[in-house]
């Protein structure tokens, strides 16, 4: 099976609503960041994410209630993965507070009819694609402290999502919002479990996670890893 065969280019789209751009690297046509500075390394307690905004002239080419299952799936999966990653946040102090903000810059919607079409042949063929903008700015000061833009489209991966017309977005938006997440880990400070050790660190994926029940029973991943 030729599963998405048919190719198109993929390129990040900027929001224009950042508050800057400059000093943005480019990684090829799907990446593009404004990377953290080392000052801000363990500088910030908590992590609030604003409610994703869908851009205006992404919304009108939608089909009808496209734009607002994305908007939950982006949510949704960025919050998942800061609460998974970064441990629950309690009341930080003031000044320490980083602010998330996501941004919905692009979608390419699949062709659910030609996916059922070449199935039988040849595989789907459509390929859905996403492009999101997240910005990290301090809550107290609002100032900018990192930028990360993101575009990619589905792939073998995403095979059993070929046939719903936001399937294959829906896919893209967690595994942005993985990178995202730990794109800005480094600035949010480790919380500490009893015995010194770093919460952060005994999150599944990490050096330390070497006895999995060990995160069970400490709570990571859960409201008790504080």
């Amino acid at each position: 099976m030729l599963l998405l065969a048919a190719c198109s280019p993929v390129h990040v789209v900027r929001s224009n609503q950042a508050r800057t751009y400059a000093g943005l690297s480019i990684h090829g046509e799907r990446r593009m960041e404004i990377v953290p500075a080392g000052s801000t390394h363990g500088h910030f307690q908590t992590v609030t994410l604003a409610p994703v905004l869908l851009m205006p002239e992404v919304a009108a080419t939608l089909s009808p209630g496209v734009g607002d299952r994305l908007k939950a799936a982006v949510s949704s999966q960025l919050q998942r993965q800061i609460d998974r990653r970064l441990g629950w946040s309690r009341a930080g102090r003031p000044g320490t507070g980083l602010l998330l903000l996501a941004r919905i810059t692009s979608v390419k919607e699949v062709s659910v009819g030609l996916n059922i079409a070449t199935s039988v042949l040849m595989g789907p063929v459509s390929k859905g694609q996403l492009s999101l903008e997240i910005e990290a700015t301090d809550a107290g000061t609002g100032r900018q402290v990192a930028l990360l833009l993101l575009a990619d489209e589905a792939d073998m991966r995403d095979i059993r999502k070929s046939y719903t017309l936001d399937g294959h977005a829906k896919a893209l938006a967690g595994r942005f919002a993985i990178e995202a997440v730990e794109f800005i880990a480094p600035m949010v400070r480790s919380r500490q479990l009893p015995g010194g050790r770093n919460c952060r660190a005994l999150h599944p994926g990490s050096q330390a996670s070497s006895e999995p029940r060990l995160q069970e029973r400490e709570g990571v991943g859960s409201s008790n890893c504080k």
